[in-house]
């Protein structure tokens, strides 16, 4: 096949945002499927590992941080989770952290922390997201560090990604 081609990356589809978390003492990080990159906590409780996942995902519009925010809120209506806080208006990056509380099955109540981060392009979207999870257990001893972490998620440039990797 001879003729035009299309690729990623390039000016119409950028390559993902770079991105980076504090990682505390007694955090690893770790790869866990359908992240980018991720941490857990050393120590974990009845097989869980408290963790940190930051996420891509791309929209195909001009999304907002109040649009990150509904399609959070709509993922924890999904599992039955109750939202505890929200605060809205964060910049650098722009976005919002919300905190939840949601069941699951074997190991109850867990703390969901979220911290979206909306970095706009030629009219779509990359959504990062930092989840923090840890059950309520785990929360009594790390609960700030997983909180630092998800809120300390920051945009990096590319070229300081790289050295760090």
């Amino acid at each position: 096949m001879t003729g035009a081609r299309v690729g990623w990356p390039s000016p119409k589809f950028p390559a993902f945002p770079a991105a980076s978390v504090p990682l505390p003492a007694g955090w690893t990080p770790f790869v866990q499927g359908g992240a980018v990159f991720g941490a857990h906590h050393v120590v974990g409780s009845g097989g869980f590992n408290a963790n940190v996942l930051i996420t891509v995902e791309r929209w195909p519009i001009a999304a907002t941080a109040e649009q990150s925010l509904e399609v959070l809120r709509a993922r924890i209506g999904q599992v039955k989770g109750r939202e505890q806080r929200v605060e809205t208006g964060l910049t650098e990056p722009d976005g919002v952290y919300l905190e939840a509380v949601q069941r699951e099955p074997r190991l109850g109540e867990l703390l969901v922390v979220y911290r979206t981060a909306v970095v706009p392009h030629d009219g779509i979207t990359d959504v990062l997201t930092a989840v923090g999870t840890a059950s309520v257990l785990q929360v009594k001893a790390i609960g700030d560090d997983l909180r630092a972490m998800v809120r300390g998620l920051e945009l990096m440039p590319p070229d300081e990604a790289e050295r760090d990797a």
